[in-house]
């Protein structure tokens, strides 16, 4: 199974500055992680180091 966890609308840093963004990708050795309303990222964090196969990151800078 492939995680990935992100929150984005999109590139939008002010004009005339740069903004980093980082994505990471998962990959878990179970099929997914049963999460409800009051699940805390960091048991979701555990939960996916514990079972981690792989990751992978990439990090790009936006200017407009």
């Amino acid at each position: 199974m492939i995680l990935v966890m992100f929150i984005m609308g999109g590139p939008c840093p002010p004009k005339g500055t740069s903004h980093r963004y980082i994505f990471t990708i998962y990959a878990l050795s179970i099929e997914h992680i049963n999460v409800s309303d009051s699940t805390s990222p960091a048991l979701i964090g555990f939960i996916a180091n514990t079972n981690l196969l792989g990751k992978a990151t990439i990090m790009y800078n936006y200017q407009q």
